[in-house]
């Protein structure tokens, strides 16, 4: 039977993010991060105190989202130290919702900034609409109220929709929405703890522990950095495991070095003046 079997290369856009790299490592993925950074295969976790030790690393898959370890990494502290974070610093990656509310099960608090609801068009965003929770609906600038609401359970909130009638005579519509339907708004199911996550965020405490995290980034980009995690050239996730550990030791073992010991200062090499 010479039958002929052809393939269509798949383009760029119909790919699922979520696709096989290698037969032999299955569990390996293909991430981009900002602008022209790819991960292949994975990428490492850090749970990093303020005062530069490292507790746990951790291996995901490069496609799996930095936040979604936090909670499992905080038991695991649980179980082998018997005692639980204060609390967790991130950036904004680390603030979403979902993770604030099962840490905040375990008592835990994050300190991380809140994602940003301003308008991106320049047009109305929400915090001009009034939330009226015993009717639960919005109320917009004009006095007009959302009329339906629909619940998403992907996106985690609720789309509130005021009346199409409403929108096209109201004489502000050039500055609050371009839909031909009527203006719509969102709010998340995590809307209470973002509104106390900001609130925290501006108090002198919030700015205190902001400037903490400044310590925790400095040993994340020493683990990258210097130790080679952040472009790691092993690919399976047994290797790169085992990479992370040894770079954990190291770090922990020069911090606890600095701790116990005042090392006297280096040869300072001086450059050579005119007269020499």
């Amino acid at each position: 039977n010479n039958t002929s079997v052809k393939y269509e290369k798949v383009p760029q856009k119909r790919r699922s993010a979520d696709r096989i790299m290698s037969v032999y490592d299955p569990d390996a993925r293909l991430s981009k991060k900002g602008r022209g950074t790819t991960i292949n295969g994975y990428k490492t976790q850090d749970l990093i105190t303020t005062k530069g030790v490292v507790l746990d690393t951790k291996v995901i898959p490069a496609i799996e989202h930095d936040r979604d370890a936090m909670y499992e990494m905080a038991n695991t502290i649980l179980n082998s130290f018997g005692f639980l974070p204060k609390g967790l610093f991130g950036d904004t990656a680390y603030g979403h919702g979902k993770q604030r509310k099962a840490l905040e099960s375990l008592n835990i608090p994050v300190v991380a900034p809140v994602p940003s609801t301003q308008n991106p068009t320049g047009l109305y965003d929400i915090s001009q609409f009034t939330y009226e929770s015993e009717q639960d609906r919005f109320t917009c600038p004009q006095g007009k109220h959302t009329y339906r609401k629909s619940h998403s359970t992907k996106n985690e909130g609720t789309q509130y929709f005021f009346d199409k009638k409403d929108c096209q005579e109201c004489p502000f519509k050039m500055n609050c929405t371009t839909n031909k339907s009527g203006r719509s708004v969102f709010r998340s199911d995590y809307h209470d703890l973002y509104e106390a996550a900001k609130a925290y965020n501006v108090s002198e405490d919030g700015q205190e522990d902001h400037k903490r995290r400044l310590l925790v980034e400095r040993k994340n980009q020493e683990l990258k950095n210097d130790c080679g995690l952040g472009h790691a050239q092993t690919k399976s996730k047994g290797a790169l495991a085992i990479k992370a550990k040894l770079a954990t030791i190291v770090v922990n073992l020069k911090h606890t070095v600095r701790r116990t010991i005042a090392p006297y200062p280096g040869f300072i090499r001086r450059p050579k003046t005119a007269n020499q």
